[in-house]
């Protein structure tokens, strides 16, 4: 299935200022027999089962993905319904949450299903937010203040079972953390923090190593994607050697930290040294 929003939109928050890059708009569903409103905003977290999310492209003003249903079982139930969920992890008080009384998940027992499309500009259940797709008050999207309220976060449970039916969470070959079912290299546990998908083989999430200069010297630096809200600890290392890694201040330098996406640079210069290589050690939180 898809959900998207159309290109070149003016999403807002509640102030009237355009959406940066600290939005995450999760694709999910309630636990069955709740109903997000207003006036329970502070049970939305508890209830919440994220299935994809994206960050909010600033340059496209767009958001969405491609998601493929794994399970019918707990939330995902055909009968249940689909919600977007959009919010600031920068200013966590701006959300909006959209639906459709057609998004109702897709039967994973029918092979030959029509992929669904999920458009936000059909929604027609605006809970927090609002919603004006002929944007003649200027904005499509702008979010609403929601105070004393819990962003969500997706346990590492919440994650397998999204992609992983009870089946295959009964099989650690399949759905362990160290177990890599797609055969793309990368373990559950890196696509959990990488944010990618553990089911399709696909690379392009690999984290990114390129020289960059600064004050006329060059570096090494590592960027790559992070899993919004998720309970991870991450840890860029530096090498000289491939044997004895390091890091910290006098090895390491913070450069970006967003809600989806992480920049580490190398404190020694390239050229000190015949060879340098980073990596990335991921640990699930206790």
């Amino acid at each position: 299935m898809v959900w998207f929003s159309r290109a070149a939109s003016v999403h807002v928050d509640h102030s009237g200022t355009s959406l940066d890059d600290s939005y995450v708009f999760e694709l999910g569903a309630f636990n069955i027999g709740f109903t997000p409103s207003i006036s329970n905003t502070a049970e939305w977290a508890a209830n919440w089962h994220p299935a994809d999310r994206s960050s909010y492209q600033t340059d496209t003003q767009t958001f969405g993905g491609t998601y493929l249903n794994q399970t019918n079982e707990a939330v995902f139930q055909t009968s249940n319904r689909g919600y977007i969920w959009g919010y600031s992890a920068a200013n966590p008080t701006q959300w909006i949450l959209i639906g459709d009384s057609s998004w109702k998940w897709p039967d994973t027992s029918d092979p030959l299903a029509f992929p669904l499309q999920w458009n936000v500009s059909s929604a027609n259940s605006v809970i927090a937010g609002q919603v004006d797709p002929s944007e003649s008050n200027g904005y499509f999207l702008k979010t609403s203040t929601v105070n004393q309220s819990s962003l969500p976060v997706i346990t590492a449970e919440a994650w397998q079972l999204s992609h992983f039916n009870s089946g295959q969470l009964g099989e650690p070959a399949l759905s362990g953390w160290q177990s890599d079912p797609d055969e793309d290299g990368l373990t559950n546990l890196i696509e959990f923090a990488l944010d990618s998908r553990p089911l399709i083989a696909d690379r392009n999430d690999l984290p990114t190593a390129e020289p960059v200069t600064v004050d006329g010297q060059t570096f090494l630096q590592l960027t790559f994607k992070k899993s919004p809200s998720a309970p991870l600890d991450y840890l860029v290392e530096v090498s000289f050697d491939q044997r004895n890694w390091n890091s910290g201040e006098f090895f390491t330098e913070l450069v970006l930290d967003t809600p989806t996406r992480l920049t580490v640079r190398s404190s020694v210069a390239i050229h000190l040294l015949d060879r340098q290589f980073m990596r990335l050690v991921v640990g699930l939180q206790p």
